[in-house]
């Protein structure tokens, strides 16, 4: 599900004026006010993915700039409010568990739209941590719905650390719920394998020598338009 806020100050709040009370829609992140005493949208001008709980209930809303715009930030996110906490939450997850149920586990995304391109692909067990490291309730989360996890976070130098951050990394985290994980990553710009391979070492990381089959790595991770992933099982 995807919607669009429009580039205007304060159309929701129109929108939603007589129908809920100001406070309402500022305790749960709608609207904001500023020093003048006028409300304001907090989401315009963006592509909005709506945040469901794993009972898929709505507890929030995340806004990607839809046009560059300067001194605007990619995203804009819902405050943490009484239903919603980013770690506690993991996008897709509702969707998902019909998927789930059926590989028998979870491929764990950073992002929204990998989520939206690996079930377009045909992998529709995707859920995603929303670009927060990962938390031992989002990973509890997890291990309510599957024993096995794949763990696809971006190449890039803060996927590499969010992955292998020393205390609270996935890895760590994940086989603390009893769950077995499969850490699948591409080599970013300008690495070598070998270069990303002695990064796990350096930080703390058991990684065998084994290299998952091409046929087993393509099912279980979507094509991309770009370097396909390099598997990298993780012990």
């Amino acid at each position: 599900e995807l919607g669009y806020s429009p580039d205007a100050a304060d159309q929701l709040y129109k929108n939603l004026k007589g129908k809920y009370q100001e406070l309402d829609m500022l305790q749960i992140g709608l609207i904001k006010k500023n020093a003048e005493g006028n409300y304001y949208d907090l989401f315009r001008n963006r592509v909005m993915f709506p945040i469901k709980n794993e009972y898929g209930k709505v507890v929030a809303f995340s806004g990607r700039l839809y046009k560059k715009a300067e001194n605007e930030p990619k995203y804009v996110n819902s405050p943490f409010t009484e239903i919603f906490t980013k770690g506690d939450t993991l996008y897709n997850l509702d969707r998902a568990q019909p998927a789930i149920k059926t590989a028998k586990r979870v491929i764990l995304y950073e992002g929204f739209m990998d989520v939206i391109a690996s079930v377009n692909a045909g992998v529709k067990e995707a859920v995603a941590s929303m670009g927060t490291a990962l938390t031992m309730v989002q990973a509890a989360l997890i291990k309510r719905f599957a024993d096995k996890v794949c763990v696809c976070y971006d190449g890039d130098e803060p996927g590499l650390k969010s992955l292998a951050r020393a205390t609270g990394s996935p890895a760590s985290i994940i086989f603390r719920t009893g769950a077995s994980g499969i850490f699948r990553k591409k080599a970013a710009p300008g690495r070598t394998v070998g270069m990303v391979s002695e990064f796990f070492r350096a930080s703390g990381f058991s990684i065998t020598t084994a290299a998952v089959p091409p046929r087993a790595a393509s099912a279980s991770i979507p094509k991309r338009p770009w370097t396909p992933s390099v598997p990298w099982p993780l012990g």
